[in-house]
């Protein structure tokens, strides 16, 4: 919540600074990233994912606001790299799309709304892909639990 909330407000700044190359520099990087999904390269999708975001973030003009927002990034990469064998990227590269118009329409509120939603909807894929990793887990420790704790009762005098 805290990367969206703060990418968001990247958004809102940079929305008056982005030049038209970068606006349409953004627009290449969603595409080849919408060919890397296709094709399945992970090992591309992650720096052409984050280099679409440093574009607005580094054009905000806050130099802490950037420095805070590449420190977080940094700390959910890994998570990053699981969300790309999920369908969270084609609707990551669907609101890219929107947020490209939003910056090319010069809507500072709908493109750090945008922002915010995107970084949202990554949240919600990656809890999605931990609950069916942890669920059988959990599942599987309660179960053994269970079975300790029947063996021990059935030990009892």
């Amino acid at each position: 919540e805290i990367k969206g909330v703060l990418e968001g407000h990247a958004a809102r700044l940079a929305a008056e600074h982005l030049e038209p190359t970068q606006i349409d520099r953004m627009e290449q990087l969603n595409e080849e990233l919408a060919r890397c999904f296709e094709r399945a390269d992970v090992a591309a999708m992650v720096p052409v994912h984050n280099e679409f975001h440093d574009i607005f973030v580094s054009a905000c003009g806050n130099e802490r606001l950037s420095a805070l927002i590449t420190s977080l990034v940094k700390q959910f990469q890994r998570f990053r790299i699981a969300l790309s064998h999920t369908p969270a990227v084609s609707e990551s590269i669907a609101t890219h799309r929107e947020i490209v118009a939003a910056f090319r329409n010069r809507e500072a509120e709908r493109a750090a709304q945008l922002v915010r939603d995107n970084s949202l909807q990554g949240c919600e894929a990656l809890l999605r892909v931990l609950a069916l990793i942890v669920v059988p887990v959990r599942r599987s420790a309660r179960s053994t639990f269970l079975s300790a704790n029947n063996l021990l009762r059935s030990m009892r005098p």
